[in-house]
C-alpha cells in the first residue's frame, strides 16, 4: 500500500463495535426517509455569495469549475449528494462515469432512478460506510465530495484511501461544513450573530417573533455523525494530500439555517432545517402554505447580514462556516 511522506497513517478513529454499529444505522435510517433530496437550502443570497468566493463569479458554482482542470474519464463520489450537482457534473464531462459511495440505500436508489435514464452506463452507485471504505489503488482520476465528510470519525483514514485512489493526474474536489464540531459555535460567534440578528428583526417585521435556539447537545436533533469532526476537515485533507486552492465563507450567514427559528403554532418551535428536512406533510403542500415565504424571510435576513459576514470572514476572526478545496495526489519524493 503506497504510503503518503512523513510516514502518515492509515488511522481510524472508531471500530466497527456494537455501539458504533446502532449509530451507523441510525445514521443510515435518518437520510433513507423520505425528504427533499437535492433541494438546496440556502437562499439565492448565499449561493451567490459563496459562489464568488469558491469560483470568482456568483454564477458559477465550484462543481462547474471542474472541466477547467482537465478531461475526467474515472469519477468517485463520496456521498450521494444531490441530483441536480450530480446532474451538472455528469454533463459538462461528457466522457465521465462515476462510481458514488453512501451508507444510505434510499439516498443512491433516489441517485440510480434520476441519472440512470440520462447518462445509461454511466453511474454506478455502492452502499458503504465511508468510515471504513476500502477505495481501489491508482483508480480514479476524479474525486469529488460535498456536505459528506463533517459526517465522519474516521477522517485519516478516508485522506488516505483517497490519495492511494487517486490517479498521479488526479484532482478531489471537497466542499462540506468547516465549522465548528456539533455545531458548538464559540462565544464570540453567537454574541455577533445575535447582534446582527437583533438589529435585522427592528428593520424586518416578519421576523420580530422568530427566536434564536442554538444547537443542543443534550437536545440533539441531527443526525447521530452530524459534524463530528468538521472543524478538523481542511487540516487534515492538506496533510494527507497536496493541496491546491482552498476558500471558505459564511462565519456568520452559515448560522441562519442552522440557529434561527420561527414560531410554530403547536410543540417546540422548530429550526428553519428542521422545516425544510422534515417532512411532515408532502412538500408540494408545504411550499404553497409556508415555504415561499420562509424562503422569501430567509433571503431577506441573509441579505442584511451579508456586509458583516464579509466584514467577519475578511477579518480572519470568526471560524468560516463552509469550504470549497482542491487537491492532488501527494507522492513520496
Amino acid at each position: 500500500m503506497t504510503q503518503p511522506p512523513d510516514n502518515l497513517a492509515d488511522v481510524f478513529h472508531v471500530s466497527r463495535d456494537e455501539a458504533y454499529a446502532r449509530q451507523a444505522k441510525e445514521e443510515a435510517a435518518y437520510y433513507d426517509q423520505p425528504r427533499m433530496m437535492g433541494i438546496d437550502l440556502e437562499s439565492r443570497v448565499t449561493d451567490s455569495y459563496q459562489n464568488e468566493i469558491y469560483t470568482g463569479d456568483e454564477d458559477i458554482p465550484w462543481y462547474e469549475t471542474i472541466p477547467n482542470y482537465g478531461s475526467f474519464e474515472r469519477g468517485c463520489a463520496l456521498g450521494a449528494g444531490g441530483t441536480k450537482q450530480r446532474t451538472r457534473i455528469l454533463q459538462q464531462n461528457p466522457k465521465l462515469h462515476l462510481t458514488i459511495y453512501d451508507i444510505s440505500k434510499e439516498s443512491l436508489a433516489v441517485l440510480d432512478r434520476d441519472l440512470a435514464s440520462q447518462f445509461p452506463g454511466r453511474v454506478v452507485t455502492k452502499l458503504t460506510d465511508l468510515n471504513f471504505v476500502e477505495l481501489p489503488e491508482n483508480s480514479f482520476d476524479l474525486f469529488i465530495s460535498s456536505g459528506c465528510l463533517h459526517h465522519l470519525y474516521n477522517l485519516e483514514h478516508v485522506a488516505f484511501q483517497i490519495n492511494r485512489s487517486l490517479t498521479p493526474d488526479g484532482y478531489f474536489f471537497l466542499e462540506d461544513y468547516v465549522g465548528e464540531a456539533r455545531f458548538q459555535f464559540s462565544e464570540e460567534k453567537k454574541r455577533t450573530f445575535a447582534e446582527a440578528f437583533a438589529e435585522a428583526q427592528s428593520r424586518q417585521r416578519s421576523i420580530r417573533h422568530w427566536r434564536i435556539a442554538w444547537p443542543d447537545l443534550d437536545d440533539w436533533n441531527y443526525s447521530p455523525f452530524e459534524a463530528l469532526r468538521s472543524n478538523e476537515t481542511l487540516e487534515i485533507f492538506r496533510r494527507y494530500l497536496t493541496e491546491v486552492k482552498v476558500r471558505t465563507a459564511g462565519a456568520i450567514i452559515g448560522l441562519i439555517l442552522l440557529s434561527v427559528r420561527p414560531p410554530a403554532p403547536l410543540g417546540r418551535p422548530l429550526s428553519i432545517r428542521d422545516v425544510l428536512l422534515r417532512r411532515v406533510v408532502s412538500f408540494k403542500s408545504w411550499l404553497l402554505r409556508e415555504g415561499g415565504s420562509q424562503f422569501e424571510i430567509t433571503s431577506k435576513l441573509a441579505k442584511q447580514l451579508l456586509p458583516l459576514d464579509r466584514q467577519v470572514s475578511e477579518a480572519g476572526t470568526l471560524t468560516p462556516t463552509n469550504g470549497f478545496a482542491v487537491y492532488r495526489k501527494r507522492v513520496q519524493n
